[in-house]
């Protein structure tokens, strides 16, 4: 019996990458997973890799208000709540500031940061007592001094790019770390959970 039996948890940006390898390890653990995504051949993909009696697919993207409410209302439709919420989609390309449009700024602050916001908030009413709020940040963010290329990754200004900026302002922002009202002891059993040592 794993630590999330009987527990049901939301991966944005669950069809790939760290989104479904977390998906796949909640499920592992015993909890009902929804992943969500944009795209839906891959969302399928996702849900046959965790298992079609352990997950269920949730087409959207966050940026878009509708598709969030979709999604938690099949959530509140299962009847069970919400007890781990993994805020993990995000966009980003790399190019450099110069390179940088309105558009690219734009959807980058659409997705990274109002996105993830909103995917919180609207998650707030399917939470269950002692719910754990999980949100995944660039690592581009460091505390090291302004280096001369900002595009050299962790090494770099978080500042000097669309894509960290957002993902750090979001998981930095004394406002939205006042919204994740989780319990410590259910985000320190969510995080045990979420990374082991090998």
């Amino acid at each position: 019996m794993g630590q999330l039996e009987g527990k049901t948890a939301v991966v944005t940006g669950g069809s790939s990458g760290i989104g479904l390898a977390t998906a796949v390890r909640l499920a592992d653990e015993g909890a009902y997973v929804f992943v969500t995504g944009r795209r839906e051949a891959e969302l399928e993909a996702a849900v046959k890799t965790i298992g079609a009696d352990r997950a269920t697919a949730v087409a959207g993207d966050i940026a878009n208000l509708e598709d969030l409410d979709r999604l938690y209302e099949a959530v509140r439709a299962r009847g069970q709540g919400l007890d781990v919420l993994v805020a993990n989609a995000a966009i980003g390309s790399f190019m450099t500031l110069e390179q940088t449009t309105e558009e690219h700024f734009d959807q980058t602050f659409a997705v990274n940061a109002r996105g993830t916001l909103f995917t919180v908030q609207k998650a707030l009413p399917v939470l269950n007592d002692g719910a754990s709020i999980v949100m995944v940040g660039s690592p581009t963010r460091s505390r090291r001094p302004i280096m001369p290329n900002p595009l050299v990754g962790n090494r770099g200004s978080p500042w000097c790019r669309p894509v960290p900026l957002s993902r750090t302002w979001m998981t930095s922002r004394p406002a939205a770390a006042r919204i994740l009202t989780c319990t410590a002891e259910a985000e320190r059993a969510c995080l045990r959970t979420l990374v082991r040592p090998s």
